[in-house]
C-alpha cells in the first residue's frame, strides 16, 4: 500500500500548508512530531496562523517566539495568513521584570540581530523612534509591529490595543501600520501597493485587552484599516471615543487623553482622520462600544457599500435631553440609515433596559425611531424589543413597567423596514406571567401584517425574547390564547423562536479567533 512518505517533499509541503489551513493546533501539537523529515518540512510553516497570547511571566510572550521562527526562516513570512496578536503586555513598565527572562531562555545576541533586521525592513522607524531599543527588550508591542511588516500577506489580523500615552510613549504597531498605509497612498503604482505590510488584509478585529478596561480613546485608531483595499470586516471590542471622530475633510485637530491632560494626536505619526466613500469594507462591527460624542456617521460614511452593521452601546448617554446627547443620537440615527441602498442585516442594541424607558418618557423628538423605515434591503434585524413601542395615555412621564405594560405602550409595526426576513427582538427584563397574554396581542398585531399580502410579506422568522423559567407554554399560558397565537404565526408562513435563559446576556457580536485556541501555548513541551 503506498505510502504518504512515499510523497516527494514538495508534495508532501503543499498537504502540511491546506492542513495547517485547516486545523492549526494539530500542526502545533501532532504532525511536527511524526517524524524527522515531516518536522523539517512542517516546522516553518507552524506559523503560517499564528497564535500570538501572552504567556505565563516566567515564559518570553509569543511575539518574541514567532519573531526567532521567522528570524531563522525568513522565506516563511510571506506564508503567514492569521496573526492574533495581544499587544497589551508591551507596556513599557513590564520590560524590566521581563528582561531575566529574555536572558535566560534566549540568545540575547538574537534580539541584536533582530533589531539590525527591522533598521533594514522600516528605517523610518526605526530611526525616529525607540523601535530598536524595544525590541532589544523583548517589547510585545514593537515585536507585533516588526511581525506585521515582514509578514506582508496576512488575511486576518486580530489585535489587542494596549493604552499608552501618546505624550510620553510610542505605540510602534500603530505607528508601523500609519507608514504604511501612507505609503500605500502615496505609491501611484497600483500592482506595487499589494507589496506593502497589511496590502492582503481582508479581516480586522480591534480589541481592549480585558472588557474591564475599557477605553473611550482608542477607536480613533481604526482610522488607517479604513484606507486598507481589500479589507471587508472590521470589528471593535471595548473601544469608544469621548471626541468627535473626524473625516478628512476635517480641518480640527484630534484630541486624546495624556497624563497632562488632553493633548493632539500628532498627524505626523498617527493616522486620526477616516476617508469618505472609499473604504471596501463590507461588514462593520462595533462591539460593546462608547461615544460622549458624535463619530457613528464619520465610521459609517467611510464605507463604500456597508452589508452588514453592528452596533452595541454600553456607555452611551441615555437621557435625550440636553443638546450633546441629541447630536448623539442624530448622529446614530443617520449612520443607521446611511447604506440604506445596501444594508442587508443590521444588529443594534444598548445595554441597558433603562435607557429605552427614558426614550420612552421625553418629549424631545427621537429619529432613531425613525430611522429603519428606508432600510430598503434590509433583511436581518436583531433589535431591543421596546424599539417597537409607543406609550400611550395623557402622562408624558410615566415609567413603563412590567405592571403597567400593557396600560402605557403600543406596538408599532411601521418602524420597521417591509424588506426584513428574519426579525429577533431583545430585552433583559422578565416577562411577567399574569401579563403574558397583553405581549401575545402585541405580536398579533405584527403577525397579521405578515403573508402574501401582508406589509411583511418576506418575513420568515420571528425570534422572541421569553425567559423559560417565567414561561411555559404547555402548562400555564396554553389557555391564554398561545395556541392561536402559534397557529398564526403558521398560517402567515413565520417561524417562531422562542427563549432566553433566566441569566441571559446579550452575546459579544465581535468575531472570536477562527480557529478558536483553547489554553496558552507553551513552546517548552514544543507546542
Amino acid at each position: 500500500m503506498p505510502s504518504l512518505m512515499d510523497l516527494p517533499d514538495e508534495t508532501l509541503e503543499q498537504i502540511l500548508i491546506y492542513l495547517a489551513d485547516h486545523d492549526r493546533l494539530a500542526l502545533y501539537y501532532d504532525v511536527i512530531y511524526v517524524n524527522k523529515r515531516i518536522n523539517r518540512i512542517a516546522s516553518p510553516h507552524v506559523v503560517r496562523h499564528a497564535p500570538i497570547h501572552c504567556m505565563n511571566p516566567k515564559l518570553p510572550p509569543t511575539p518574541i517566539h514567532v519573531l526567532l521562527h521567522l528570524f531563522q526562516h525568513r522565506e516563511k513570512a510571506s506564508n503567514v495568513r492569521t496573526l492574533f496578536a495581544d499587544s497589551y503586555e508591551g507596556d513599557n513598565s513590564r520590560l524590566g521584570e521581563w528582561r531575566e527572562y529574555f536572558q535566560r531562555l534566549t540568545d540575547v545576541e538574537n534580539f541584536e540581530k533582530i533589531a539590525a533586521a527591522a533598521q533594514e525592513t522600516c528605517p523610518e522607524l526605526a530611526n525616529s523612534s525607540e523601535w530598536c531599543h524595544q525590541l532589544r527588550n523583548g517589547g510585545v508591542d514593537a515585536s507585533v509591529a516588526l511581525l506585521l511588516a515582514w509578514c506582508t500577506k496576512i488575511v486576518r489580523l486580530d489585535y489587542k490595543m494596549h493604552r499608552f500615552w501618546p505624550d510620553e510613549m510610542q505605540n510602534m504597531t500603530m505607528r508601523l501600520i500609519a507608514i504604511s498605509v501612507k505609503s500605500m497612498i502615496a505609491d501611484a503604482d497600483a500592482s506595487s501597493r499589494k507589496l506593502y505590510p497589511l496590502a492582503q488584509l481582508e479581516h480586522v478585529v480591534l480589541r481592549e485587552p480585558t472588557s474591564s478596561s475599557y477605553s473611550m480613546q482608542n477607536l480613533v485608531h481604526a482610522a488607517p484599516f479604513f484606507y486598507l483595499p481589500r479589507l471587508k470586516l472590521l470589528a471593535t471590542s471595548c473601544l469608544g471615543t469621548d471626541s468627535p471622530l473626524r473625516d478628512i475633510n476635517d480641518d480640527e485637530p484630534f484630541r486624546v487623553e495624556s497624563q497632562a491632560g488632553r493633548t493632539v494626536l500628532d498627524p505626523d505619526l498617527y493616522i486620526s482622520r477616516f476617508p469618505i466613500g472609499s473604504s471596501p469594507i463590507e461588514t462593520l462591527i462595533l462591539d460593546r462600544t462608547g461615544f460622549s460624542a458624535t463619530g457613528f456617521l464619520v465610521l459609517v460614511r467611510a464605507c463604500k457599500r456597508l452589508k452588514k452593521l453592528g452596533i452595541y452601546i454600553d456607555r452611551h448617554t441615555t437621557i435625550p435631553i440636553n443638546i450633546l446627547d441629541r447630536e448623539c443620537l442624530n448622529d446614530l440615527s443617520k449612520a443607521i440609515a446611511y447604506h440604506s441602498s445596501s444594508l442587508e442585516e443590521l444588529t443594534f442594541r444598548l445595554l441597558h433596559d433603562l435607557a429605552w424607558e427614558q426614550y420612552q418618557k421625553t418629549r424631545v423628538p427621537i429619529p432613531l425611531y425613525d430611522c429603519l423605515k428606508e432600510l430598503s434591503h434590509l433583511k436581518r434585524l436583531t433589535i431591543h424589543l421596546e424599539f417597537l413601542y409607543r406609550k400611550i395615555g395623557p402622562d408624558d412621564w410615566v415609567k413603563i413597567t412590567p405592571d403597567r405594560w400593557e396600560l402605557e405602550v403600543e406596538l408599532v409595526p411601521d418602524r420597521l423596514p417591509t424588506s426584513l426576513e428574519h426579525l429577533i427582538l431583545e430585552t433583559k427584563r422578565d416577562v411577567d406571567k399574569e401579563l403574558f397574554p397583553k405581549h401575545i396581542k402585541h405580536y398579533q398585531t405584527l403577525l397579521r401584517g405578515c403573508g402574501p399580502d401582508g406589509r411583511f410579506s418576506r418575513l420568515k422568522s420571528l425570534a422572541m425574547p421569553f425567559k423559560p423559567s417565567y414561561w411555559h407554554f404547555k402548562t400555564w399560558v396554553a389557555a391564554e390564547g398561545i395556541e392561536q397565537f402559534e397557529a398564526l404565526a403558521e398560517s402567515k408562513g413565520v417561524q417562531l423562536i422562542f427563549g432566553k435563559d433566566h441569566f441571559y446576556e446579550f452575546p459579544r457580536m465581535a468575531p472570536e479567533p477562527d480557529p478558536r485556541l483553547d489554553g496558552r501555548l507553551n513552546f517548552e513541551n514544543g507546542s
